[in-house]
């Protein structure tokens, strides 16, 4: 069995957990928290898909079409959950109100455009002498690698122009994300058959959380001391 099942299974346990939290609070329905959803329930489909495609991936040539689907769909997944973080630093950056799809249309054209190459490229299906696959890799895996990382850049270029006007802390989900990230790859380099990536995000997911209700205790007790003056 590949040892990412009990990343997976774990990660899918903290998922649930945290949606759980965030689901049964009655909160402000701003953009912060609508988005945070949203990466929350991509997280828990690239948990499921990623399970499920270890379990049909152990008997690969029995279960070859539902295999490719949950790997694209678990790819497509990657890429959504990648967009949404950009439009979560995006908020962050900005501090909008509101969560419109007009004021990030360029990033939702060209997330749908990695999507369909995801679905229509290529993917070779690396396996061992029990017909069992062990790594995955072609063109539409090679997207999404490329796409995560153009992601990255981005959220740090948002960053770095917005640095002035926010504070660095409220930025720790990034800084958690790039390192998870880069840890993450160089582990999957030498241990190709690992899935991280779907664990990265729950992880991430969890400091973000954090992060949000620190800044929301801050700004709660900025207000009162002010009233109080």
């Amino acid at each position: 069995m590949n040892p990412t099942i009990f990343f997976s299974v774990c990660s899918l346990f903290y998922c649930l957990f945290l949606m759980f939290t965030v689901f049964s609070k009655t909160e402000k329905n701003n953009a912060e928290n609508k988005i945070f959803k949203i990466l929350l329930l991509i997280n828990l489909g690239s948990l499921i898909c990623e399970s499920a495609g270890i379990f049909l991936g152990s008997n690969y040539k029995k279960f070859e079409l539902l295999n490719d689907i949950a790997l694209r769909l678990m790819l497509v997944l990657y890429v959504s959950w990648f967009s949404m973080f950009i439009v979560f630093i995006l908020n962050i950056s900005k501090r909008r109100n509101k969560l419109n799809i007009r004021d990030n249309k360029i990033i939702f054209v060209v997330m749908l455009l990695a999507q369909l190459a995801v679905v229509f490229l290529p993917i070779i299906y690396n396996t061992n002498k029990d017909g069992v696959i062990i790594y995955s890799s072609g063109l539409a895996v090679q997207t999404v690698y490329y796409y995560v990382m153009a992601c990255e850049i981005s959220c740090l270029f948002i960053m770095f122009t917005h640095a002035k006007k926010v504070k660095i802390a409220n930025y720790a989900s990034l800084f958690a994300l790039v390192v998870l990230s880069t840890l993450s790859a160089a582990i999957q380099s030498y241990y190709p058959s690992l899935l991280l990536s779907a664990s990265t995000e729950t992880f991430v997911l969890y400091i973000a959380y954090i992060n949000t209700k620190k800044m929301e205790t801050m700004r709660k007790i900025e207000k009162s001391t002010i009233s109080s003056k």
